[in-house]
């Protein structure tokens, strides 16, 4: 799927020559040309799944930002809801993992909503989270912290971030389990 985005990706700029300034709305009208091009079911399943056999939901960053827009929010909102009450109903509690390489401050501000919202909404489910884990954390996350608000401040006691240099060995080890 991925060389599909990438594809799909290219054709937009091919046809929309590349911002150097003001990104921000070339990529969320990129994103809408992706969501438009590939189902979002299978979009959103491969952004936020439950690792095989364990209580880890993993999220990936990378590939929600692809396709991510407000106009297909609902089946993001909907599966992220669906696979927190999965690993619950299995485990009881869960662990967060979350792969935020590339994640800046401008797309903080992007989908600061869409974080705040999804986390709100499932405020009570996610009292069942025991951990989180940021995989390549950017160097500005203190600044990211502070554009998502108390939101995404009340998890800091169980959240572990991990730099950029020690992410690729606990990424990969995440995945050997």
């Amino acid at each position: 799927m991925d060389s599909d985005i990438q594809k799909l990706q290219k054709m937009y700029f091919d046809v929309h020559k590349k911002n150097t300034f003001f990104k921000n709305d070339q990529k969320l009208d990129c994103a809408k040309f992706v969501a438009s091009q590939i189902p979002i079911k299978d979009l959103v399943e491969k952004t936020i799944y439950i690792l095989p056999n364990t209580n880890k939901i993993y999220y990936d960053y990378t590939i929600f930002k692809k396709y991510a827009c407000e106009e297909i929010i609902e089946p993001i909102y909907n599966h992220f809801q669906m696979t927190l009450i999965n690993v619950v109903k299995a485990y009881g509690f869960f662990e967060f993992h979350i792969n935020v390489d590339t994640f800046t401050v401008s797309a903080a501000h992007r989908y600061s909503t869409m974080i705040q919202s999804s986390l709100n909404s499932n405020n009570e489910i996610m009292k069942r989270m025991t951990k989180m884990y940021m995989y390549y954390t950017p160097s500005v996350t203190n600044i990211i912290i502070t554009i998502l608000g108390k939101t995404v401040k009340q998890y800091l006691p169980i959240c572990t971030f991990y730099s950029k240099t020690e992410s690729d060995e606990r990424h990969k080890n995440l995945f050997h389990h």
